[in-house]
């Protein structure tokens, strides 16, 4: 994009912790830039970036350089006019949006690993048994039809990022079944079938991925 508002987002170039805001800042139309880093090259260029907690993602708004990546997604999320005003409705919202984040940082810990493959597999063991716990509990609280609550908010995106980008991509390795969690599920296909996400899916994804997407048969502006 080139009017970016000031606005530029720097991570590898993964999904990983940076995913929710680039989904975020597509789904508001906010213009940005997306700066995405090869890994072989974060050694060399790590000395030039500015790293306010030493570590991406970074987003750099007028100037000024921020990092941790649930503050950056919270602030897209108010950009984009996905985050209640009311403090209760937002305290609720940030409940299961912190444990998605949670869960979404554990489970990144243990796919993108090196080194010991024993302890490896002991966490792929433990997430196994931990997160159909933590799915049965988010299909249980969400009441919305489409949606966690009774309107979108980050959480959606959010809970939409942790599936197609973990538990549908890394499927073959977690091995976490998904088709019970029916709620889950309506959510997931009305943030994959907003035109926006869709094309932004399209443009930055392999073919790989097409196989896990539902056809949409309607789409949500």
């Amino acid at each position: 994009m080139t009017d970016a508002g000031g606005l530029v987002l720097r991570y590898f170039d993964i999904p990983g912790r940076a995913e929710i805001t680039r989904l975020l800042f597509t789904i508001g139309d906010v213009p940005f830039q997306d700066k995405r880093i090869p890994k072989a090259l974060y050694p060399h260029l790590k000395p030039k970036l500015r790293l306010p907690f030493g570590s991406l993602p970074t987003l750099e708004v007028q100037g000024e350089t921020y990092g941790c990546s649930l503050a950056i997604a919270r602030y897209a999320a108010k950009r984009v006019g996905l985050y209640p005003d009311d403090a209760l409705d937002a305290f609720r919202i940030d409940h299961f949006a912190g444990l998605v984040h949670d869960t979404m940082v554990t489970l990144l810990v243990v796919l993108y690993m090196d080194g010991c493959a024993v302890l490896r597999a002991k966490r792929l063991r433990r997430a196994r048994r931990r997160i159909p716990q933590l799915l049965e509990h988010f299909e249980a609280e969400a009441v919305g039809d489409g949606s966690f609550f009774s309107t979108i908010s980050w959480l959606d995106v959010y809970l939409f990022d942790l599936i197609h980008n973990v538990l549908l991509r890394f499927c073959n390795v977690l091995r976490i079944p998904f088709d019970k969690y029916t709620k889950l599920q309506a959510i997931y296909k009305t943030i994959l079938c907003d035109p926006k996400i869709a094309a932004y899916l399209t443009r930055t994804e392999g073919p790989g991925m097409m196989a896990f997407r539902p056809r949409c048969t309607t789409t949500h502006s």
